[in-house]
């Protein structure tokens, strides 16, 4: 029975193979290009890192870097490079350390700074107003920390603010100067009359999406805040208002992608890690139903991609003679641009992804063949 399985997926991978070979050109190594977006600068200690966390439709990725004084945010694009996002005077205080973690459309650029021992506040950016405050729901007397997520082409933003008796979410909205900051609500408390909302996407129809008390929510102006009926986080909403994120089944984490009309679907896993446990975490969706996130492996946890109904670890995806291992992915943009965090050269460095010119349908069977052969090298 085994021999006969190993064989049908022979047959199965030499087809796909002959579709590929048929249609791509003889050229095309891997499916993504790699750019490295580099670093600020060197600290003090001689360290230099980035880390790409967001990036737009029009290529522009934000993130964080090393300089000569602590990690600042940054704004990349092919044109300009690496440019510090710097102009405010909390950027420059002793308790420096920012980072950047998304952006819109309009390049509207929102992030986090650590101001203070027990200050982190929210910030909006662009390059036409410079750094503002995000305002956002009254925290703790004694502490203030605020963490903005996402952003949408409305310039709408999501964020929590840790408060007494919990975490809450809040909607920004600085259209609406007479009541800009929205308390996204709450499930309930629990036992220790606390409770905890975290909104992480938020796409162009204002719908929202995170994780309130352990369940994935979805909010909206029309009906507020809505149980999905599952246990987990929901990291993002396309304008589709597919959500996608991870939820428990049989206690194991599973990536997930759910459509408008409640379907829901399961996104699997590369395979088990080295104690036998397996995880899958959907981070963020475009307009395509490309999907990006993250899978354990027997190589350990890896950057992944689905679509089609299949599942990659995106270092089979670059050219193997690249140098880089790839860590983490965080976003995706329409274009199929993903940016994230790998090594090269023993350096951390933010990455971006470019999917080469191989015209469709043979992006789709070049991506399933390299899934399929993935799928026979753990059989074998």
């Amino acid at each position: 029975m085994l021999y006969a399985f190993k064989t049908t997926l022979t047959i199965i991978a030499s087809t796909i193979t002959f579709a590929v070979l048929t249609s791509v050109p003889s050229n095309a190594a891997s499916l993504y290009s790699i750019t490295n977006l580099g670093v600020l600068g060197t600290d003090a200690d001689g360290r230099d890192n980035s880390q790409a966390y967001g990036i737009n439709n029009n290529g522009q990725v934000v993130g964080s870097s090393s300089t000569t004084r602590f990690q600042r945010p940054f704004i990349w694009d092919r044109q300009n490079g690496l440019k510090i996002i710097a102009d405010s005077q909390s950027i420059e205080s002793p308790f420096g350390e920012s980072v950047a973690t998304g952006i819109n459309d309009k390049s509207q650029v929102i992030g986090l700074s650590v101001t203070g021992r027990q200050t982190i506040y929210s910030f909006l950016w662009d390059a036409k107003n410079g750094i503002q405050r995000v305002e956002a729901l009254p925290t703790q007397p004694t502490l203030l920390y605020e963490r903005a997520y996402d952003i949408n082409n409305k310039g709408e933003v999501v964020g929590s603010s840790d408060i007494i008796g919990g975490t809450r979410g809040f909607l920004y909205d600085s259209a609406n100067p007479q009541n800009p900051v929205m308390d996204l609500g709450i499930f309930g408390l629990n036992e220790y009359n606390y409770a905890f909302t975290i909104p992480y996407g938020i796409n162009d129809l204002s719908e929202v999406v995170g994780s309130s008390d352990g369940k994935v929510f979805l909010w909206d102006r029309t009906q507020g805040l809505q149980d999905l009926g599952l246990s987990g986080t929901a990291y993002d909403i396309n304008n589709s208002s597919q959500v996608v994120g991870v939820t428990l089944i049989n206690n194991q984490g599973i990536a997930f992608i759910r459509e408008k009309n409640g379907n829901l679907q399961t996104l699997g896993v590369l395979g088990s890690g080295g104690n036998g446990e397996t995880l899958s975490i959907a981070y963020d969706i475009n307009e395509k139903g490309q999907v990006i996130g993250t899978s354990t492996s027997a190589l350990g946890n890896r950057p992944v991609l689905w679509e089609n109904n299949a599942i990659a670890d995106l270092n089979n995806l670059i050219p193997s003679n690249s140098g880089w291992n790839l860590d983490t992915v965080t976003a995706i943009n329409d274009q199929g641009l993903i940016v994230g965090t790998g090594r090269i050269d023993g350096k951390t460095r933010a990455f971006l992804l470019t999917p080469k010119s191989v015209p469709e349908p043979a992006m789709t069977s070049a991506f399933i063949l390299f899934a399929a052969i993935l799928v026979i090298k753990r059989c074998l």
